[in-house]
């Protein structure tokens, strides 16, 4: 199945970024997370009255969100001198047309990352205990272990991959992955090279960027589409800039300083993780948002 919740966290599930089912015991390099090794940020609610408390916030979470998020897009947009597709570039105009780089803008791009996290946050979670209930308490075909979260914690988004590995949703890690390992075999590629550990990420990646693509096309938008491809495409760039930046830090002492000081690697990490996220979701939203769906 391509979303398959009920099987995340479970050891036949753990299939790591090289490619390789997980062993007891066995250990990875450091730094070297799975993209689909992310542990449970809390125990899934014990019984019928919390997952239902947990349903009713979620579905108010929801309206509340809803209803804040729109009223701030419709103040803030018409503040904004320019076309949306306009503004998808910030950083490359800072230097020459700092000027027109504007508060509104800024503050359009921040509000489109948090929109961005949090309906989705909200929304699969939201989906995901209604069905737990219906499983669980209705049909009573399953136990509350097997739905355990879909998200971690926010605090582990110290990089782009453990954005990825740690943080976000698993529903379709596993199956792409999965699809990346039979790529790999395929190419008789060694899943622990490093070709083969970046081929993963790019296969990975480069699936769900397409699905997502599809999806944009399937309910009606000719465009977007490709920014969803290029945007999933660029988080196997940014993990990979990760790679050599430890590497290269490495090699000067930096790694020293950042485990002597690690609420200062946390700090950066944080900074870069949602820099990244700054810069590069409005170039994938903001298409969507002026062919009228967000």
């Amino acid at each position: 199945m391509l979303f398959n919740p009920r099987r995340i966290n479970k050891s036949n599930n753990a299939v790591h970024q090289n490619g390789d089912t997980k062993q007891p015991g066995s250990h990875q390099r450091p730094g070297a997370e799975s993209i689909n090794s992310q542990k449970p940020n809390a125990a899934p609610p014990a019984g019928f009255p919390q997952r239902l408390f947990w349903a009713l916030a979620l579905l108010a979470a929801y309206h509340t969100h809803q209803n804040l998020i729109t009223s701030a897009f419709t103040t803030i947009l018409p503040r904004t001198t320019t076309p949306l597709h306009t503004q998808a570039t910030y950083i490359r105009r800072l230097p020459t047309a700092i000027a027109t780089v504007t508060l509104p803008e800024t503050a359009l791009r921040a509000l489109t990352v948090i929109d961005f996290v949090l309906s989705t946050y909200i929304v699969d979670n939201l989906f995901h205990t209604a069905f737990s209930l219906l499983s669980i308490d209705i049909l009573r075909l399953d136990t509350p272990g097997e739905w355990p979260p879909l998200f971690g914690s926010i605090r582990h988004t110290t990089s782009v991959r453990n954005f990825w590995a740690k943080f976000w949703h698993r529903l379709v890690a596993p199956t792409f992955t999965s699809v990346a390992g039979f790529v790999l075999g395929i190419l008789r590629i060694k899943s622990r090279s490093v070709a083969g550990r970046i081929l993963m990420v790019c296969v990975v990646f480069g699936l769900s960027g397409v699905a997502h693509g599809m999806t944009t096309w399937a309910v009606g938008m000719r465009c977007g589409w490709w920014e969803d491809v290029w945007w999933f495409g660029m988080q196997v760039l940014a993990m990979q800039v990760e790679e050599v930046a430890g590497r290269v830090g490495g090699v000067i002492g930096a790694g020293k300083m950042m485990r002597a000081w690690p609420g200062l690697s946390r700090v950066v990490g944080h900074i870069w993780t949602w820099g990244f996220m700054f810069w590069s979701l409005p170039k994938m939203m903001f298409r969507k948002m002026e062919c009228g769906v967000r």
